[in-house]
């Protein structure tokens, strides 16, 4: 069992990378392509549309992977990054039901602080 949940991490770096490649994609798109690729666009329609869903089976693996593999639950780096996962999910409600561009940028920022931590859960976790 314990290298299903470890190998749940790797399940959810590839999740995250999913997550973000959605922003990414409209970034490439409006400033290298001034939002005529065609393809960027249907591509990133399509992560629009699956985004929320990759959110909420992070949320999942990555609860599973950190509660079993450090016994419960306990402070640690990849506990920081779970927290950072379930704000970065709650602002995302919000992003959809009160359309606020304030909570729009939290959430945008949230995205590169979660990348860091999970970088340094990563790393610490490695060493």
């Amino acid at each position: 069992m314990y290298y299903l949940f470890k190998y749940l991490g790797g399940v959810n770096i590839v999740l995250l990378t999913l997550i973000i490649t959605h922003f990414v994609l409209r970034r490439v798109n409006k400033f290298g392509f001034k939002n005529k690729s065609k393809l960027l666009r249907k591509t990133s329609l399509f992560m629009s549309r699956i985004h929320p869903y990759l959110m909420v089976l992070l949320v999942i693996t990555a609860f599973l992977h950190g509660y079993n593999l450090v016994g419960g639950i306990k402070l640690h780096s990849g506990y920081i990054a779970f927290a950072i996962i379930l704000l970065q999910g709650g602002f995302g409600i919000m992003v959809k039901s009160i359309k606020k561009k304030p909570i729009l940028t939290i959430h945008r920022s949230l995205g590169l602080i979660l990348t860091i931590a999970a970088a340094v859960h990563v790393i610490l976790m490695k060493t």
